[in-house]
């Protein structure tokens, strides 16, 4: 799980490839990641915001009850909350 300031998704790779690369060096399986970008606009006034949260813990209950997380839920959580024109302004 990560959340970040950033708009782009992409500025998560760094962490993605090493959360992987520990993975396979403790032998572990890697079983996704729950990724949040510009997380500031996760607020009460998002109407999105109610969706994401809802998504984060339905996934995360999939994770401890199947060992996995459904892709659906992960683009959920990782949906644009606002335009990025907007984001900048």
């Amino acid at each position: 799980m990560s959340s970040g300031g950033g708009w782009e998704i992409g500025n998560f790779g760094t962490v993605l490839r090493i959360a992987e690369e520990k993975a396979k060096n403790w032998n572990v399986e890697f079983s996704g990641a729950l990724l949040r970008p510009h997380a500031d606009s996760l607020t009460e006034d998002n109407p999105k915001t109610k969706q994401v949260l809802e998504a984060a813990r339905q996934v995360g209950h999939q994770l401890v009850a199947e060992g996995k997380m459904a892709k659906s839920l992960l683009d959920l959580i990782s949906q644009p909350l606002t335009s990025e024109p907007k984001w900048w302004h």
